[in-house]
Parts: structure tokens; C-alpha cells; sequence
């Protein structure tokens, strides 16, 4: 069962399951090459490995199922949400 928990449901007060678990988080940078290569080596040791990569973005993960790290470029070096 898929669950999408929202800041509406959240501010409602409905009944969320009892795990809830983050399935990526994307963080911004202006080099992606030069931060991709930064965890490349930090994920790596953690057995994750790049699933996915496109110009501008790459994503890592242990199995492509579980939880991901992604990077993509910004004009501004924000996290994106």
C-alpha cells in the first residue's frame, strides 16, 4: 500500500501508519561532478551506487528500491524540496 503524506493530512490530524519512511532526499549544488565524485566515495561505503544518472543529476542507491541520495544542479546552491 502506497501512503503519500502530504502537510495537509499532516495538519488535519489523520491516522498515519506507523512507519513512515523517506524514500529520497535531493539535495542542490552548483558542480555536480565535483559532488558527485564526493559521494561516490561517502555512499559507496555504505554499498550504494549510482541508479540513476542524467545531465545535471544523479542518484544513488543500495538496490534502487530502497531509500535515495540524489544531487541536481540549481542556480543557487539550495536544498530541493
Amino acid at each position: 500500500q502506497v501512503f503519500q503524506l502530504s502537510i495537509e493530512t499532516a495538519r488535519c490530524g489523520a491516522d498515519l501508519p506507523e512507519k513512515i519512511m523517506i524514500g529520497y532526499v535531493t539535495l542542490g549544488t552548483t558542480d555536480v561532478s565535483r559532488a558527485a565524485a564526493f559521494y561516490d566515495g561517502v555512499l559507496g561505503e555504505m554499498n550504494a551506487k549510482r541508479v540513476m544518472e542524467e545531465d545535471g543529476f544523479v542518484a544513488w542507491s543500495q538496490d534502487g528500491s530502497s531509500p535515495m541520495l540524489s544531487l541536481i544542479v540549481l542556480c543557487l546552491n539550495h536544498t530541493h524540496i
